[in-house]
This record gives structure tokens, C-alpha cells and sequence, in this order.
């Protein structure tokens, strides 16, 4: 199992600025279909949000790697992917990975500048109430999986 050294683990930790209970501000968000929502009509109980750019390739990898904990493993898990970048590179992205999630465009990033953002891909675990739960900068590491979301 991959385990995060110390160093990294600091300075990810550097790099939070979310507090665990703390209220994330609801957001109008764009879906790839052009329809317009809000963050919270979309969580419903414990929900993963992912703040990535279109071209980050660790940010790519995740989404891979959470689709597969899906489908693959039973990992019962809400995702919300919230990206900031090329709109049509995510269309592509969707139809050829097979994405079953929601992916809302950030337009201008401005979401992730608010919760001030400073590393992709950026890992929030929220309730109903958009109050967090865990913050896991850096990408999604097996841990984390078993932690956070139950096998069916």
C-alpha cells in the first residue's frame, strides 16, 4: 500500500487552507450537457468533491482511479468533479473514460480561487450541508479509499 513520507505529507498539509467542519460556499456550476446547477442540489449524503484542471495528468489519473473503485472494487461513493480549464477536453475525456460522474466547469477557476486552491488535484469530503469532512490534498491514495468509502 502507498503511504505518504513525511515531507509530503507537510507539505500538503501546507497547502490546506478548508478546516474540517467548516461550510463550503454553494456554487452555480455549468454541466458538460450546458445545463447550469447548483453544488448543493447535487449532494445528497457524503460526497466526494474534486477540484482539478482539465490538463493535469495526476488530476486525469484520479478520475480514472475513482471510476475503477466504482466500478471495479463496489466502493459505494458520490463524486462531484468541480475542473477549470478546456470545457471540450473534458467532453472527450467523459465519452472515452467512461465517466459516470458529474464534471462542472469552473469557468476561469474562480471556485477553486475561492476556497483558495493551490494544488490538483484538491480532495473534499462534505455532507448534505456542504460542512467538511476530510480534506485530502494531492490525490486520492488507497488509504484513503478504505477510510473514507465502504465496499458494498
Amino acid at each position: 500500500m502507498q503511504q505518504r513520507d513525511l515531507w509530503t505529507s507537510a507539505l500538503l498539509d501546507s497547502a490546506v487552507v478548508l478546516e474540517i467542519g467548516q461550510s463550503i460556499p454553494d456554487y452555480h456550476f455549468q454541466t458538460l450537457e450546458g445545463d447550469f446547477v447548483t453544488l448543493r442540489s447535487l449532494i445528497v449524503d457524503s460526497t466526494l468533491i474534486t477540484i482539478s484542471e482539465s490538463q493535469c495528468a495526476a488530476c486525469l489519473d484520479q478520475m480514472i482511479s475513482v471510476r475503477n473503485q466504482i466500478a471495479d472494487n463496489g466502493r459505494h461513493m458520490r463524486v462531484i468533479v468541480i475542473y477549470f480549464g478546456n470545457p471540450l477536453y473534458m467532453v472527450k475525456l467523459k465519452n472515452e473514460e467512461n465517466l459516470q460522474f458529474p464534471l462542472l466547469y469552473d469557468e476561469g477557476g474562480k471556485y477553486s480561487l475561492h476556497l483558495e486552491v493551490t494544488i490538483y488535484p484538491f480532495n473534499l469530503l462534505v455532507d448534505k450541508d456542504l460542512n467538511v469532512l476530510a480534506v485530502i490534498p494531492a490525490g486520492l491514495m488507497e488509504q484513503d479509499y478504505e477510510r473514507w468509502f465502504p465496499l458494498h
